[in-house]
């Protein structure tokens, strides 16, 4: 109805916003691996990029992944390169924050994972609320089959074949997480 009149909502406008500055990331992430000439490795937006909900004040969440990581150094340093491009402050201010630390086992793990490493974490390691991280999570970079492959690895690890006590147990406790900040913001 408002946009009928020629008015535009607060809701349409932030949506649209979100939605126009997550492309912008997405773009600045690609054109920044085209410039670096490391187009191979897959870049996966987490939080608010992944769920195209990112507003100008906000990091990027990011996880970067090989699918074969026999090279460590060479990834390690692409990856550092990325960060830097897009994070470090010039004279004409930065692009965007970046936030490494939704990658497996957060800061004091490796900055590019690769599948087996990814798929080992996910099986040993994985916390649930890394479960409901990667929901949201898609890749912005990579090569098609790669992120398919790199597809069939998470899809398992956010979607349990069987439910157990402890998960229930997680979701109740995350469900009331949410439920007590939504509260505290009202």
């Amino acid at each position: 109805p408002c946009r009928e009149r020629g008015e535009i909502s607060v809701a349409a406008v932030s949506l649209e916003d979100c939605a126009t500055t997550s492309a912008l990331a997405e773009l600045a992430i690609r054109a920044a691996l085209r410039w670096l000439r490391e187009e191979q490795l897959i870049v996966v937006a987490m939080g608010k990029l992944g769920g195209g909900e990112l507003n100008v004040s906000s990091d990027i969440d990011l996880v970067f992944v090989h699918p074969d990581a026999a090279d460590p150094e060479r990834l390690e340093r692409t990856g550092r390169k990325l960060i830097a491009l897009l994070s470090e402050v010039t004279e004409d201010g930065f692009v965007f924050r970046v936030d490494m630390r939704l990658r497996p086992y957060g800061d004091s793990g490796a900055l590019v994972s690769g599948f087996d490493a990814l798929e080992a974490y996910f099986v040993g390691q994985g916390r649930e609320w890394e479960r409901y991280a990667w929901i949201k999570a898609h890749a912005v970079s990579g090569f098609d089959l790669d992120i398919k492959n790199l597809e069939e690895i998470v899809r398992p690890f956010i979607f349990r074949k069987y439910l157990d006590y402890a998960t229930l147990a997680a979701m109740r406790r995350l469900n009331a997480e949410v439920r007590r900040d939504v509260a505290r913001r009202e």
